[in-house]
């Protein structure tokens, strides 16, 4: 409406996203963007090779904090120091139990969502910090050896970002 066009193409992931107050962002409105002319299931698509299977590992933070903090307890140490400035403990253990899953589950790619651009740049200082005061101690080897750029690296993007920016964070992955 607001862009004089002789037609549009609209492509969309994700035609409805229904948020905590109930309200629901669509793109399935058809007097708005027309008639649906193609539909690809994600099933589909992966049984045609077009995407990899998606698999989903869920993780309990305060779980994997207790079972490292048990098995080293300078680990518990560290993070209370860490925990008493700028990163919350919530935050501290988030970070270590996704490193966790990394080193324990070999998960070679891993992406977080948070309910806010503010509080996913939260959670990447946070893990960034933690993981960088454990292996400043030497309690743990982040990176497998060669520092934390040899193994685990974090990132975030967000639709605010320069594309040039967002390719840059994600090369890593992909």
């Amino acid at each position: 409406r607001n862009l004089p066009a002789a037609r549009r193409l609209v492509l969309s992931a994700t035609p409805r996203l229904l948020g905590g107050d109930g309200e629901v962002a669509s793109m399935d409105d058809a007097e708005l963007y027309g008639k649906v002319v193609y539909r690809l299931r994600r099933g589909e698509a992966e049984t045609r090779g077009l995407v990899v299977p998606l698999q989903l590992g869920f993780v309990n933070a305060t779980e994997a904090d207790e079972e490292l903090t048990r098995q080293d307890p300078r680990l518990r140490v560290l993070l209370d120091a860490q925990s008493s400035g700028s990163v919350s403990r919530e935050q501290a253990e988030q970070g270590l139990a996704i490193w966790d899953c990394y080193r324990q589950r070999g998960v070679t790619t891993a992406f977080t969502f948070h309910s806010s651009n503010a509080r996913a740049e939260r959670f990447q200082q946070a893990t960034e910090s933690v993981l960088a005061a454990l292996e400043g101690d030497g309690a743990v080897d982040v990176g497998g050896g060669g520092g934390a750029a040899a193994g685990f690296v974090t990132g975030r993007v967000h639709g605010a970002m320069p594309v040039s920016r967002r390719k840059e964070v994600l090369q890593p992955v992909g």
